[in-house]
């Protein structure tokens, strides 16, 4: 026989995976959050902040970047 208690054998309830998708939300906000301090520390360190590029120019940019990339 387990040695499992009756409270630790408990059926999950609704609050029990509100909590679990709560705790995996804030786990990606953080993983987002180190990734976008990444680039924008390569983006400042590189020069490319100091251009007077638009959005959609340094989005294209960074579209080819990864194309070229992704081929190899």
């Amino acid at each position: 026989m387990s040695s499992e208690t009756k409270a630790q054998r408990r059926k999950k309830t609704v609050s029990d995976f509100d909590a679990l998708v709560i705790a995996a939300k804030a786990k990606r906000d953080a993983f987002i959050q180190k990734r976008s301090e990444r680039i924008a520390r390569l983006v400042i360190d590189s020069g490319l902040g100091d251009l007077d590029l638009d959005d959609k120019a340094l989005k294209k940019e960074f579209a080819s970047l990864r194309e070229r990339f992704q081929a190899s």
